[in-house]
């Protein structure tokens, strides 16, 4: 058993971003006391992540063998039995550290993400735009809990929405990139119903939404010109890479490094 074979099966770059969100978190609502309680959130948000990704590619592990062959599971460096073992043992690790958490209402929270981690997996995922919304919804997890456990809303309801209708976007476009095969293994997802152009649509009518968030937030006060500047020119540059860039492929992989381009965003209109 190979173990850096089964970390890829964490997705290490979107951890990578989760560890990001979760210090802009702290950073923009000035809630980092010590380095203790930080980790305390850090570490279920981390697992809960790679819970999430590792029992994904378990779950699809017929299904990636035509839309992601390069992943350890098809390719076969990885056996089904061992990725099994591994996950239980994030499942583990998972619940012991949510119970270091500080905050009963929290720790409901956190079990809440485990459990749509659970539905989107066995059904969800199947169903136009119900998946999408679950995966963004996590995506934003670091901003949620964070708001919930420091009661910091005022402070994040910004950066919650766009990484819910950012994701949107993104997982609009990864369904666009996986649609033949995923239509062929009874997945109604966006493309099915409204095709590759409808995708582009959708996704360029979420931006425009998030133009205006972003409008709003600044007149809400949160950040000043660079950030309202700095993240039009984001969303605009995202617009213009829907409408130019052919490879969905390619698209989500340029969408996923508009995350932490935003991310900084989030930092700019935080500090003000």
């Amino acid at each position: 058993m190979n173990f850096f074979e089964l970390l890829r099966l964490t997705r290490p770059l979107n951890l990578l971003i989760v560890i990001f969100a979760t210090i802009v978190s702290f950073s923009i609502t000035g809630t980092y006391t010590d380095f203790s309680l930080f980790l305390r959130f850090l570490t279920p948000l981390v697992l809960l992540a790679a819970y999430g990704n590792v029992l994904n590619d378990i779950m699809d592990s017929e299904l990636d063998k035509r839309n992601h062959p390069e992943r350890p599971i098809p390719r076969g460096t990885v056996k089904i039995n061992d990725a099994l073992y591994f996950s239980l043992f994030v499942f583990l690790m998972l619940i012991f550290s949510i119970f270091l958490v500080p905050s009963v209402k929290v720790r409901l929270y956190f079990f809440v993400g485990l459990i749509l981690i659970f539905l989107y997996d066995i059904v969800l995922k199947k169903f136009l735009l119900i998946g999408n919304f679950v995966v963004s919804l996590l995506t934003a997890y670091p901003f949620v809990i964070v708001a919930v456990a420091f009661k910091k809303l005022d402070k994040l309801w910004y950066p919650v929405l766009c990484a819910i209708l950012f994701n949107l976007v993104r997982e609009a476009v990864k369904n666009a990139q996986d649609f033949v095969h995923d239509a062929e293994f009874g997945y109604r997802t966006l493309p099915y119903f409204v095709g590759y152009k409808g995708v582009r649509v959708y996704s360029i009518a979420l931006l425009i939404l998030l133009v205006a968030l972003s409008l709003v937030a600044f007149k809400g006060g949160f950040g000043g010109w660079v950030f309202l500047i700095y993240m039009i020119f984001l969303w605009c540059s995202a617009i213009i890479a829907i409408l130019r860039v052919k490879a969905f492929s390619k698209l989500s992989m340029l969408l996923k490094a508009f995350m932490i381009l935003i991310l900084l965003g989030f930092l700019i209109g935080g500090k003000g």
